[in-house]
């Protein structure tokens, strides 16, 4: 303006009576383009993690500063976005899958590297889940109540283990067994020794 009134001879509030009526009128507000980009765009009610926009990229599409957006946003009383945040639980589970690729890989290459530590690790975490208890149980053989750990629940489903509380009861319970349901095993003669068969007297 100061350029324009030097060369035209007159004073800069002079150009400014003369060319204000040529600006162009003031665009809808802020507020008003928030509303109506909320009316289209229902997702942006929503923060980013659960779908919808952040306010910098609203206020990209509106051409204005994100600042202004929060502004605009308090003053419409739209939803608070604080209600859309994750929990704790939410943000752990999204943070083990973006990186559960890159850490079993690392895991793997870890494991190349040290293999006598990853046994002796593997080791203990077997001890700890057969030490770990389930419930309590009543020994078939001395009916005392014991602690009932998951190694010996594997044997008992795998091997068909008794449920009894010392070895000395589960040699007990193997004697009963076999008293109460005898089967004879065949005697296998080997070369050298002695079958331990007894042939019946005449």
């Amino acid at each position: 303006m100061q350029h324009i009134a030097n060369v035209a001879g007159c004073s800069r509030q002079y150009v400014h009576q003369v060319v204000g009526g040529t600006r162009r009128k003031p665009g809808p507000s802020a507020t008003s383009r928030l509303r109506e980009f909320v009316k289209t765009h229902p997702k942006a009610l929503t923060t980013k993690a659960r779908g919808g926009m952040s306010l910098r990229e609203i206020a990209a599409k509106l051409g204005v500063r994100p600042d202004v957006v929060g502004r605009a946003w308090r003053s419409l009383n739209l939803p608070d976005r604080r209600e859309y945040t994750l929990s704790p639980s939410e943000r752990a589970h999204r943070s083990y899958e973006r990186n559960k690729e890159r850490r079993r890989i690392a895991m793997y290459a870890w494991r190349a590297q040290n293999p006598d530590k990853e046994r002796a690790i593997r080791l203990r975490a077997v001890q700890r889940l057969r030490s770990k208890v389930l419930r309590r149980e009543r020994c078939v053989v001395c009916r005392r109540a014991f602690a009932w750990t998951q190694g010996q629940e594997a044997r008992r489903k795998g091997r068909g283990q008794r449920i009894v509380c010392s070895v000395r009861c589960g040699i007990l319970a193997g004697i009963r067994s076999r008293s109460t349901n005898p089967t004879r095993i065949p005697s296998v003669r080997v070369a050298g020794q002695r079958s331990d068969t007894r042939t019946a007297r005449k």
